[in-house]
Parts: structure tokens; sequence; C-alpha cells
């Protein structure tokens, strides 16, 4: 069995340059299955020249073994040497747990 199953009318979009700050990729997927885990409505943007975020991601639903997830949302962006990163959603069997998180790394 494949690792990774996409789900039919999945687009993938994109651009690559020697200069790293011109990558650019869109990728939306109506359902995958990664490792017997199901992600239902993925988004995921990454463009380095945007000046909001350098990748956004979103899925609606996760589905695991262990923790399920819904409205699951990430945007990432580089600064000088700091990575930021901004994640939003909610966990658990009722959806009832609440995840709000804003890292840094440098």
């Amino acid at each position: 069995m494949p690792e990774l199953q996409v789900g039919e009318n999945s687009r993938l979009r994109g651009s690559v340059s020697s200069d790293e700050s011109k990558f650019q990729l869109d990728f939306k997927s109506p359902e995958l299955l990664l490792y017997n885990n199901y992600l239902g409505k993925v988004n995921v943007q990454v463009d380095n020249d945007n000046p909001l975020y350098n990748t956004y991601i979103s899925v609606d639903s996760v589905y695991t073994r262990v923790y399920d997830l819904k409205d699951f949302s990430l945007i990432n962006k580089t600064y000088n040497d700091t990575l930021y990163v901004q994640s939003v959603f909610k966990g658990g069997s009722k959806k009832q747990d609440i995840f709000d998180l804003a890292l840094y790394y440098t």
C-alpha cells in the first residue's frame, strides 16, 4: 500500500527558480491518506517572496489512530535569521481542545 494517496481533483501548481526567494507552490486536495492518517480539504501555499507569510497550510480535518484535529491552520514567516510559526486548531474526540500556538526559532 502506498504511504501517500492523493484524492481525485487534487491540484498542484508552482514554479522553481535558482533564486530561492522565487519558489512558489500551490497544492489543494479534497483528501489525502498519509501513512494511514486521513486529511480532509488540504490547502498548502508556499511563496518565499510573499511579505506576509512564506507558508500557509490549512486542513479541515485530520483523523489519526491517536488524536483527531479540526480546523488546522499554520502560517510561517522567516525574517532575518528567525523562523516564526503560528498555528491554530481544535482537537480531541469532541474537538473541544483548543490550541493557539505562536513559536519562533533563531
